[in-house]
């Protein structure tokens, strides 16, 4: 079980029954928010919404922990993964929109703008992309 804590700015992963817990990452998050996972390929992705906006992604080991997307992006809310496309979607609830891109942040696409209030979670099912807002 991987989550993200905006009280004590980290990132945590222990096994389902709380043993083995583990802080992965508490430096340089402000406001960690959401968190998805892509186990086949090893990646984990989160949003931050504190003082310096962005979605990182780091092995779900620790490692090459990288920013993906830094630009257009205020408060950053939801996030999701499409693992048949290997696109990652994520809605800003500043900004109104859902937008999505490659998994290394690359060819970034608007999805859902100027409709939306405060959008806040999202998820996929099959080939539907579900929110709360």
């Amino acid at each position: 079980l991987y989550w993200t804590d905006s009280e004590t700015n980290r990132i945590e992963v222990a096994n389902l029954n709380g043993t083995s817990r583990k802080v992965l990452f508490w430096q340089d998050l402000d406001q960690p928010r959401a968190i998805a996972l892509d186990p086949a390929h090893g990646y984990m992705y989160w949003t931050d919404w504190g003082e310096t906006p962005r979605i990182e992604r780091a092995g779900m080991d620790s490692s090459t922990r990288k920013i993906i997307v830094d630009s257009d992006i205020y408060w950053p809310n939801g996030l999701t993964i499409d693992l048949d496309e290997q696109k990652l979607y994520w809605a800003d609830a500043k900004l109104s929109f859902i937008h999505r891109a490659n998994l290394d942040g690359s060819f970034r696409q608007k999805v859902v703008e100027g409709s939306l209030t405060h959008p806040f979670a999202l998820t996929l099912s099959g080939d539907t992309l579900y929110w709360t807002d």
